[in-house]
């Protein structure tokens, strides 16, 4: 084999029999006409081997690499007769591990390359083929090749190729890079070193609004805000030259003249020998950014509704006030101001309809109130402001004024018309508290104190209030052990027929308490307490079952059509099982279900009104009666009333107690009392003190009424007496 090699080696470089090539490839005719001479034929040898030398001293010092292929198996395959050391290199081979070995035993993905392939065509056409090749090592890229492959005219195949591994990789990243560039969502901007835009990309355009062509060879402060003054630009440059970088963030001006805020990043690019050859900006529009931001701080210091300030900022604003008063010493009012009635508008209309008209009361609030400081919703229905720098309270009482203007008129939400009242409640720094969180407190605690007192009123802030705060919790404690402790009492008022001469025909149970400490104390002061948790269905049910058993009492007196009427609350309503506990109260006492009268408001009702309505049908089917008790202080409509499985209406006291002397209360009575017996309803007017009250009602055609006319509410064993003698101490007329 080595033979071969060394026999293949000496016919590449030389002519065919002996000959000299030419220029081109071709025997050289003046060489063949001399071969025959001796002399001269000994000199052309000489001079045929120095060229060998030559020839094969050019090949090995090649810089690309080369390699020689005889074909093999008439042209199916190729082996190796030369090598030179670049290839050699290159191809990661030794020449003694290659020379006369097949090209496929040496490179078995020659084929798969196609360079096998070429190596056939140009072996059985001639001529060159140029053929770039990728080689693989370890299923890896390893290099990248251009190949050109030749035939030469002693039949052999001779390979010249470069590696362009390094230009490809180069010509990849710049690919790479120019597709980052126009793809990049932040813009980017290149200058020269005074700072001419040379190019950008089209992030740049989308958000600057500049084409390329109208800002490439501007200066890039073309775009300049005037937000930054020189000393910012001086800074900048200075950074700039000293670090390679700057970054932070700066105002610009768009096309369309909009400022808008963005983080830039500029660095310097440098040549090979480390001097600064550009400068690239790279910036993000912070506007979205911003907007958020804003967005977040909004939703922490602003009511999302109404868009005012919420309880915190009020809370800082405040606070900063205080902290100006306590150095001035003068006074800020707190003014806190709740809607009146907001449950009953809500049970009425709904939620959706309270934020609408929560959203104009804001309107007029923020229109009227001029001197104002921080007008905020601290929460729900409840809006405050305060004023500083009080020297007199001329300024509370103006805008207590203000505001009582602003709800005199009608509000106007979802096409209809609605009054409302607001209570107002005032407390005074440094007089009732030094820090905001004491003088929104008691606010609070005034605002309470003004609603109690009735709607539209207001109130300012004393110590005894904070008195009577302490009070509601010892209530609130001693109501939770009152029936334990035997404490409470059921009373009763007659309902008596004033059409058949004064007969009580019924009674309504009302608690009482009794406490040793407290003494007698007012159901108003205790059953909304006790509607606060659930002492009250353990109540109700004993007041119930209390009522039940008194009824029966007085049945078996022989008053058979006697009615018990008996309050229901607002969480005995909603109690899951209270259907079966009004059955076995029944059950227990032996009263007929008929001679028993459940008493409902209408805001209860209107509270869950589908299922309180299904409760309703369910507490009738036991045969039971339902009123409805303080009928027209809610909202209730006749197509409501309509759907109540209802027998009996009883008119408010609110609405009998000024009767005669005032006509609404007369046109509002008379009208209740026409839709009942329009829909075939019971009518029962409570509070009624006098007897031209009395006889206003009978003439109307009420003949069922209570109050203190004739008694008021009782103990049991008075109420019996009551039924015995009747009410001898009357004047009837």
């Amino acid at each position: 084999m080595q033979k071969n090699i060394k026999d293949h080696n000496q016919d590449t470089f030389s002519s065919p029999d002996k000959s000299v090539l030419n220029a081109h490839g071709n025997p050289d005719k003046s060489a063949l006409s001399e071969h025959g001479n001796p002399a001269k034929h000994k000199c052309f040898e000489e001079r045929s081997g120095r060229n060998k030398c030559l020839f094969q001293e050019i090949f090995e010092n090649l810089n690309c690499g080369a390699a020689i292929f005889e074909a093999v198996d008439d042209g199916d395959d190729f082996i190796f007769i030369d090598y030179n050391k670049a290839g050699l290199e290159m191809d990661h081979v030794a020449k003694e591990d290659v020379l006369g070995k097949r090209v496929t035993e040496i490179f078995p993905a020659v084929n798969e390359s196609g360079l096998l392939d070429v190596f056939k065509a140009v072996w059985k056409k001639g001529g060159e083929i140029s053929h770039p090749v990728t080689i693989y090592k370890d299923k890896r890229l390893h290099t990248w090749r251009k190949n050109y492959v030749y035939k030469l005219s002693t039949g052999n195949i001779v390979s010249v190729y470069t590696d362009e591994t390094d230009r490809k990789k180069k010509e990849d990243y710049l690919k790479l890079s120019k597709i980052i560039f126009d793809n990049s969502q932040e813009a980017i901007i290149i200058t020269d070193l005074r700072g001419i835009i040379l190019d950008t990309n089209p992030a740049f355009t989308k958000i600057t609004g500049y084409a390329r062509d109208e800002a490439v060879n501007n200066n890039i402060g073309f775009m300049k805000s005037g937000k930054s003054g020189p000393e910012f630009y001086k800074q900048f440059w200075k950074k700039l030259h000293k670090t390679g970088a700057w970054h932070g963030e700066i105002w610009d001006r768009k096309k369309t003249g909009e400022i808008f805020p963005k983080w830039l990043t500029v660095s310097t690019v440098y040549d090979d020998s480390g001097l600064p050859l550009k400068y690239v900006a790279i910036f993000t529009d912070l506007s979205v950014i911003k907007k958020a931001q804003d967005d977040i701080n909004r939703l922490h210091h602003y009511d999302i509704l109404t868009k005012l300030p919420n309880r915190s900022l009020f809370y800082d604003r405040l606070k900063q006030s205080i902290e100006k008063s306590s150095v001035d010493g003068k006074k800020i009012a707190v003014i806190l101001m709740g809607i009146d009635k907001i449950a009953r508008i809500n049970e009425s209309y709904g939620i959706r309809f309270v934020d609408n008209l929560l959203v104009e009361v804001t309107k007029r609030l923020k229109h009227s109130l001029f001197t104002a400081e921080s007008l905020s919703r601290l929460i729900s229905d409840r809006f405050i402001f305060y004023i500083s720098r009080l020297e007199s309270y001329d300024p509370i009482a103006a805008n207590i004024q203000q505001i009582k203007d602003i709800f005199d008129k009608p509000f106007e939400v979802d096409n209809n018309h609605i009054y409302i009242s607001v209570s107002i409640g005032v407390t005074i720094f440094p007089n009732d508290a030094a820090n905001p969180n004491d003088l929104i407190k008691n606010a609070e605690i005034a605002l309470n104190h003004a609603k109690m007192t009735g709607p539209n009123n207001f109130q300012f802030f004393s110590g005894d209030m904070t008195v009577r705060a302490f009070e509601r919790m010892r209530l609130e404690i001693a109501v939770r052990s009152a029936l334990s402790k035997g404490e409470l009492i059921v009373y009763y008022q007659p309902k008596v027929n004033i059409r058949d001469n004064d007969k009580i025909v019924g009674m309504e149970a009302l608690l009482r308490w009794n406490n040793p400490e407290m003494g007698m104390i007012p159901p108003i002061k205790f059953i909304p307490i006790a509607e606060t948790s659930d002492v009250i269905l353990t109540i109700g049910e004993w007041v119930l079952r209390q009522a039940c058993r008194t009824g029966k009492k007085i049945m078996d007196m022989g008053l058979t059509n006697f009615v018990v009427g008996v309050n229901l609350s607002a969480k005995q309503l909603k109690q899951k099982h209270f259907v079966d506990i009004v059955r076995q109260a029944l059950q227990e006492s032996g009263l007929p279900p008929q001679c028993l009268d459940i008493e409902l408001t209408e805001s209860m009702i209107f509270d869950n009104f589908d299922r309180n309505v299904k409760f309703m049908h369910e507490l009738k089917s036991l045969g039971v009666t339902l009123s409805i008790d303080d009928f027209g202080t809610g909202y209730s409509s006749l197509s409501y009333l309509k759907s109540f499985p209802v027998n009996t209406l009883k008119i408010d006291r609110s609405f009998v107690m000024d009767i005669p002397d005032d006509k609404d209360d007369i046109a509002i009575t008379s009208t209740i009392i026409s839709m009942a017996q329009s829909l075939g309803l019971e009518v029962v007017a409570e509070g009624v003190e006098t007897r031209v009250q009395a006889q206003f009602l009978k003439e109307r055609g009420c003949y069922t009424v209570q109050g203190y006319l004739f008694s008021p509410p009782v103990p049991e064993d008075h109420f019996m007496q009551l039924l015995k003698d009747g009410f001898p101490d009357l004047i009837r007329t």
